[in-house]
C-alpha cells in the first residue's frame, strides 16, 4: 500500500491499496454533519448525524475557540449523543467531531460550543393526591434535574421547616410525600 499525506491537519491521508492489477482508494469517511452542543448543569451533550462508512467517532474539545484535532483534548470512540460531564458552569466549551473508519480519521466537523449552566427550574403547576397512606404533591414545570438530590421545604404555621426528599423526578415534574402535620 502507498500512503499519500499532507502536513495540513485539515486534509486527510489517502491510502491506495494495490491488488493484482487494480488500485482501490481507501479513504476516510466524511466529517460528521449536523453537530450540536446542548448545555446542561455541569455538562454539555454533543450530537451529530452519522457519517457513511464510519466505525467510530472522536470528539475534540477546548475552552478556547478554534479547536482542531491538533489543539483540542481528544475523547475517543464515542457515540452520538455523547454527554461531556464534570464541567465548570459558566465556562464556554468548544467542540469538533471526527469520523473514523478502518483506514483513517476524517477532517473536523464544523465547530460548535455550549456553556454549561445551573438549571433554574420553572414551576407551572402544583397538584395534590390525597390517597393513603400519605398525600403527594406533584410539581410540574421545566428545568428539573432528575439526577440531583432534590428536596422540597415545607413550613407549618409556627414557621417550623421540614425538608422532604423528592421521591420521583424527571425534567418536567417532581413528586414528594407531604408530611401529615403540614
Amino acid at each position: 500500500s502507498l500512503d499519500i499525506s499532507s502536513n495540513d491537519p485539515k486534509k486527510s491521508t489517502v491510502r491506495l491499496k494495490l491488488s493484482g492489477s487494480s488500485i482501490a482508494a481507501q479513504l476516510p469517511p466524511a466529517a460528521p454533519t449536523g453537530v450540536t452542543a446542548t448545555p446542561g448543569n455541569g455538562q454539555v451533550t454533543i450530537a451529530w448525524t452519522a457519517a457513511a462508512g464510519a466505525t467510530e467517532y472522536n470528539i475534540y474539545w477546548s475552552t478556547t475557540p478554534g479547536v482542531t484535532k491538533s489543539t483540542g483534548t481528544k475523547i475517543s470512540g464515542v457515540t452520538s449523543p455523547y454527554t461531556h460531564s464534570s464541567l465548570a458552569n459558566g465556562t464556554p466549551y468548544y467542540y469538533v467531531a471526527t469520523a473514523v473508519n478502518t483506514y483513517a480519521e476524517s477532517a473536523e466537523s464544523a465547530q460548535v460550543s455550549a456553556t454549561p449552566v445551573q438549571l433554574i427550574p420553572t414551576i407551572s403547576s402544583l397538584s395534590t393526591n390525597s390517597a393513603a397512606p400519605m398525600s403527594q404533591l406533584t410539581i410540574t414545570g421545566a428545568g428539573f434535574d432528575p439526577v440531583a438530590t432534590l428536596t422540597v421545604s415545607f413550613f407549618d404555621n409556627n414557621g417550623f421547616k421540614l425538608d422532604v426528599p423528592v421521591s420521583e423526578a424527571d425534567a418536567t415534574s417532581i413528586i414528594v410525600a407531604v408530611p401529615p402535620y403540614i
